[in-house]
């Protein structure tokens, strides 16, 4: 059912956070209440955040519309794609600004009007490196900071071979992600706009905390959310990778502490080491009682041997290997053709 054209959106939901962190399961949660929508990260905030600049030179829209061609580009080479039709040309008619931020706002109140849903919620991995731009962009977005145990994030990264193929990296990543994060928390500006979320609360008092959220967001709790499992669009999602195969089950309250059992301790100093101040920051209990200091030779080993494991995993016969690798080859193919 769509929108009328004379509703207005309510305002929207940004989740943050690192990737396995939940985010997917909180998108889960949040997309089966009546009231929102949210379509599948498809990766162009990632993707493009970093570039959007050189859509715009000299300040000037030069680039506009091959923007929102490759925007739209990338909703469909997803694992999960868009299931919606974006047109182009009918996004730029609807945007107020040319930016990249805009045509955010455009293809997610596209999406949502699909549904027939007054309210969108987008958990595109990088959204976190942009929080004062989408504030600024977006005054009215309300921010979801979502965090897991760095130490069971890495060691899912690693069994999945997502982007950090060694633990100082993965280490690397996670506690860059909560800098970005926590800064803008203790921002004046954006405090009252971030709600802080932890994995580990959400999946042991699923009930008390999704109504929390849903009272920061400002919609009512519908007991259907912690029934996600059950949402044809969820089940979906879920059968389209191992990545994503716990969306069709019910919240496991004991998916935590993992690491104690698989990371081992080297990795486990390692990881800790990097993502120290961050940990003690969030409240995450250390395993190694010193902080270990790392040297140039530590760094490039640890380089060496990623890159072992990505050229590796690069020779994955297995059919969604060779899914995820297309989808990055279109990726760079974009990227490489904004940066010339």
């Amino acid at each position: 059912m769509a929108l009328d054209m004379s509703d207005k959106f309510l305002p929207p939901v940004v989740i943050v956070g690192s990737e396995r962190s939940g985010t997917n399961l909180l998108r889960a949660l949040l997309s089966t209440h009546s009231k929102i929508a949210s379509p599948p990260p498809a990766g162009f905030i990632d993707a493009l955040g970093g570039i959007q600049f050189r859509y715009f030179p000299s300040g000037r829209p030069a680039r506009l519309s091959e923007l929102i061609d490759d925007v739209v580009a990338l909703t469909k080479t997803h694992l999960n794609p868009w299931d919606i039709h974006l047109d182009s040309e009918a996004i730029k008619t609807k945007l107020k600004k040319a930016s990249l931020w805009d045509v955010f706002r455009v293809v997610n109140e596209s999406y949502a009007k699909e549904y027939g849903r007054p309210c969108w919620c987008s958990k595109e991995p990088g959204l976190f490196n942009h929080i004062s731009e989408i504030a600024e962009y977006l005054p009215d977005a309300k921010f979801v900071y979502l965090v897991r145990d760095g130490r069971d994030v890495a060691l899912s990264l690693l069994r999945g071979h997502l982007h950090a193929f060694h633990v100082y990296f993965a280490a690397e990543y996670w506690a860059s992600t909560q800098r970005s994060c926590l800064n803008a928390l203790a921002d004046p500006a954006h405090s009252a706009k971030i709600h802080l979320l932890k994995y580990e609360n959400l999946i042991a008092n699923p009930g008390d905390v999704v109504k929390d959220l849903m009272r920061f967001i400002g919609l009512e709790f519908e007991t259907a959310q912690l029934e996600f499992y059950r949402d044809e669009k969820v089940l979906d999602h879920s059968k389209r990778s191992r990545f994503w195969k716990n969306l069709g089950r019910p919240i496991n309250g004991q998916n935590k502490g993992m690491y104690k059992d698989y990371l081992g301790f080297k990795n486990i100093e390692i990881f800790e080491s990097v993502a120290w101040a961050e940990m003690k920051a969030l409240g995450y209990p250390l395993v190694t009682s010193d902080r270990r200091l790392f040297t140039n030779f530590d760094i490039r080993l640890y380089r060496a041997i990623a890159f072992l494991r990505r050229t590796l995993w690069s020779m994955d016969p297995r059919a969604e290997g060779v899914k995820i690798r297309a989808r990055v080859k279109a990726t760079r193919k974009i990227i490489n053709r904004v940066m010339a």
